[in-house]
């Protein structure tokens, strides 16, 4: 009577533990079910959400100038939205930070508007310098004269990279690509925003100007001009009376004098001045300096 009784106990534990791992076994295949299609929904989203965020990041890369990143505020990050063409469930922005040295922080970021997946894709660029920043208001192969009534100021603008609370001397140097002697430098500087470029012996008598005034011969100021960059002359740069100048002068001749300004008054801006050569520089890709983000 002892054994019968204890038949019934047994048979039902035992019909609950098959129970119990049968609810393990489904919730099991439920779990992996929709993990399979998690993994297959991440793996079809993935591919175009990274091929939006590269698009994003190239598009700045190929066109700094019309995002304006040359005139990005020092290690201020800025996001810039980006239309990814063919795709209307994909939006995609890359925040852009400038950095010391010329380079720049891009991370691209891709958005799908079916189920809010991201991918985000890291470049680091750097400005490809067309030629070194004048280290100098007055930047020659010959010498510099400067009259008793020059003056030289300067410069007003405190940004950390470039600002000086100097007047450095006149240099005379032998290099040619702070110079922009070297031949891939000129017509590079030429094809920049913001140039104007002169074929030959050029005279001023007024106006004004922004940019960068690049001039094939002899550069000659006779009369009140305002010049607000940076002045490039293959030949000699004078002035007689009334030139006003915030920027730099780089004059290519060996002459003697190369530069010999009269009447002038010159603000060294050599923060103007980089962001002028980043306007006019190519920005490219680092190698090995980029990273996409998969989850």
């Amino acid at each position: 009577m002892t054994l019968s009784s204890t038949r019934p106990g047994i048979a039902l534990i035992s019909a609950l533990s098959l129970l119990a791992l049968l609810g393990l076994l489904l919730i099991g295949a439920v779990a992996s079910a929709t993990l399979s299609q998690h993994a297959l929904r991440a793996s079809l989203d993935d591919g175009p959400l990274l091929g939006a965020a590269d698009y994003a990041a190239g598009a700045l890369l190929a066109d700094p100038r019309a995002f304006g990143l040359a005139d990005l505020p020092l290690q201020r990050p800025q996001t810039f939205d980006v239309t990814v063409p063919g795709s209307s469930s994909l939006s995609a922005s890359v925040t852009a930070t400038r950095l010391p040295a010329g380079l720049y922080w891009l991370m691209a970021r891709a958005l799908s508007a079916s189920d809010s997946a991201q991918r985000r894709v890291a470049v680091i660029a750097r400005t490809g310098w067309i030629g070194p920043p004048p280290e100098s208001p007055f930047m020659a192969g010959g010498s510099t004269n400067l009259g008793p009534d020059v003056v030289v100021l300067p410069d007003t603008v405190a940004e950390p990279e470039c600002a000086r609370a100097d007047v450095p001397s006149a240099v005379q140097t032998a290099d040619s690509s702070a110079l922009f002697e070297l031949a891939d430098q000129w017509p590079a500087l030429a094809a920049g925003p913001a140039v104007r470029l002169t074929a030959g012996d050029t005279t001023l008598t007024s106006g004004s100007f922004d940019g960068i005034l690049m001039v094939a011969g002899n550069l000659v100021v006779d009369g009140p001009f305002e010049l607000t960059g940076l002045i490039v002359a293959r030949g000699t740069v004078r002035t007689s009376v009334g030139f006003h100048l915030t920027g730099a002068i780089v004059s290519q001749a060996s002459a003697a004098p190369s530069i010999d300004l009269q009447g002038a008054t010159v603000r060294y801006a050599p923060c103007l001045v980089q962001r002028l050569l980043r306007r006019a520089s190519p920005l490219r890709a680092v190698r090995r300096w980029g990273w996409a983000e998969l989850f």
